[in-house]
């Protein structure tokens, strides 16, 4: 389960030692969460860059992803 867009907005918040972004996509009403742990790649994504990021589920407030992709 993939879900593919330009990022409107990420945010990064420490949780239990644990650094979490939130991501949410241009057009698209949800918030993704990953954590740096699970995929560096992550640090280094801005606003506007378009992205891939690979789903564990796709329902919850914030959706959380395994794995992401720049494009």
């Amino acid at each position: 389960l993939t879900v593919t867009g330009k990022i409107s907005s990420i945010r990064d918040v420490v949780i239990s030692g644990n650094t979490t972004y939130f991501i949410r996509l241009e057009g698209n009403e949800n918030c993704y969460e990953i954590k740096a742990a699970d995929d560096k790649d992550v640090i280094f994504v801005k606003v506007g860059d378009e992205i891939e990021l690979t789903l564990a589920s796709d329902t919850g407030d914030y959706i959380p992803a395994s794995n992401l992709e720049v494009k």
